[in-house]
């Protein structure tokens, strides 16, 4: 793995400090918005950045940061950008939001956009992100992924009794945001913000054209006395802009725009389709089949309230949102699935509990024992650790045949060697003992021979069969 660039980044953040990233199912790897929780193993791959919690303690985007203090503020709103766009900070607009939760956890807040940088990002593209991990002081903690949001969903935390809510994500423009709303639940709080571009109700005081240079030709403000012309005979289509005086016998074929106070005729029996400008004063007796114009939506959350425990109501542009229930909390065990074969899922007191089963897993991996002697593998869930064949990791591991046999573990191979008992005198039979060791040195009945440092001729006539200088050795 050592050539993949993605592993290469992850072991380079252990050197400034950062510990590994888990995700949604509370394992130490899974959280893959991140490099440290190990998404990339591929040697063309490589463009992905660290998650909120790890960027913010790197410090690199220092001029891009928010923070929200629960106990102190009530709300935060406002859009979030990815750190692919950030632009050395040309585009002013944060790239994460740090919640202060306790006084040893925080909360990162952040809009994973996939583009630049972070184009080869493997988690929950151009979601809004949330990442909780201890205070990180002296270094950057173990994080883990709690809510990945896409527009209109909102994730509750279990840290601190608080909301993430997001009103829109826009990757239509440059920089791509996500606009978030982060609240302390009460009254009027969560309210999305107006979308820029709306109209303000107000007309604008100042033109939005620039001035042509010339007055504009002042109406003298009294009606001409004379017609401006000869009559045609057939009256216009269109009405002259300076009245006739007298009334036209023909319509013009457009609404006079002012009530004459008096019904232009009878009636037809029927309903118009489409209602009038002016209200009649009196309710209609028959529905007109359209919408009235007025929205039948809500103005705030408690207006969505559809008396179901299992969802979470929220009115968003005037428009009820009755969504599933985030994660971690739950009405029924299913709500606790987290797909991970190895957790016991359950629903207590409205709030998910996945639990490690012991002695499980989901790949060989997860069997790892540290012994370099057995196969590792996972069988339906469970490990098997099978011993390898004339395996050892210590000397201990080999068998030992008898005391005369030295026996040592080299490279996790057992090597034999026999004990060698040796007197240099060839009138003895030298042996081992195989109980306890002891080398033995039986004298050989009919033979003599010349001991050490006596006089000899020939290497014959010496015990060692070794003779120098006229002298056994």
């Amino acid at each position: 793995f050592i050539t993949m660039v993605g592993v290469q980044v992850h072991e380079i953040g252990h050197n400034f400090g950062l510990n590994h990233s888990g995700g949604l199912n509370n394992l130490t790897y899974t959280d893959h918005t991140c490099l440290m929780g190990n998404p990339l193993y591929s040697d063309n791959v490589g463009k992905m950045c660290f998650n909120s919690a790890k960027s913010w303690f790197l410090g690199w985007y220092s001029d891009a940061y928010a923070n929200f203090d629960p106990s102190s503020e009530l709300e935060w709103k406002g859009r979030i950008i990815g750190i692919a766009e950030w632009a050395n900070g040309k585009n002013a607009l944060p790239v994460s939001v740090r919640i202060i939760a306790k006084w040893n956890d925080d909360i990162y807040v952040a809009f994973n956009r996939a583009t630049g940088i972070n184009y080869d990002n493997v988690e929950a593209d151009d979601r809004v992100t949330v990442t909780d991990t201890k205070r990180q002081i002296w270094n950057s903690p173990q994080s883990y992924l709690r809510a990945a949001l896409v527009e209109g969903e909102s994730y509750a935390s279990s840290l601190v009794k608080l909301t993430v809510k997001v009103c829109e994500i826009d990757i239509g423009v440059v920089p791509g945001f996500a606009t978030v709303v982060i609240y302390v639940p009460g009254e009027g709080r969560g309210k999305c913000p107006a979308p820029f571009g709306q109209p303000t109700g107000q007309p604008t005081l100042t033109p939005i054209k620039q001035s042509s240079g010339q007055p504009t030709v002042v109406p003298s403000g009294q009606l001409t006395k004379q017609p401006s012309g000869i009559p045609l005979g057939q009256p216009t289509v269109v009405p002259s802009m300076i009245p006739t005086g007298l009334p036209t016998m023909m319509s013009s074929g457009l609404p006079s725009g002012v009530p004459s106070g008096v019904p232009s005729g009878q009636p037809t029996g029927q309903p118009t389709l489409v209602p009038s400008t002016v209200p009649s004063g009196l309710p209609t007796v028959m529905s007109s089949g359209l919408p009235s114009g007025v929205p039948s939506g809500c103005n705030q959350d408690s207006d969505c309230d559809d008396e179901k425990a299992c969802t979470l109501d929220s009115c968003i542009n005037n428009k009820c949102m009755n969504s599933k229930i985030p994660y971690p909390w739950c009405c029924k065990k299913s709500d606790c699935d987290d797909s991970n074969l190895c957790t016991k899922d359950t629903c207590v007191n409205s709030k998910c509990r996945n639990t490690l089963k012991k002695n499980c897993c989901l790949s060989a991996t997860d069997c790892k024992d540290g012994n370099a002697c057995t196969i590792n593998t996972c069988v339906k869930g469970k490990c098997k650790n099978i011993q390898k064949k004339n395996c050892c990791r210590r000397t201990a591991d080999c068998d030992y045949k008898d005391k005369c046999t030295l026996v040592r573990c080299v490279k996790n191979k057992c090597k034999n060697t026999r004990k060698i008992c040796s007197d240099n005198n060839i009138c003895t039979k030298d042996s081992c003992n195989r109980i306890n060791g002891k080398c033995i040195f039986k004298s050989v009945r009919n033979c003599s021979c010349k001991k050490q440092n006596v006089p000899c001729k020939t290497k014959l006539a010496c015990c060692s069969r070794k003779c120098k200088k006229n002298k056994c050795l």
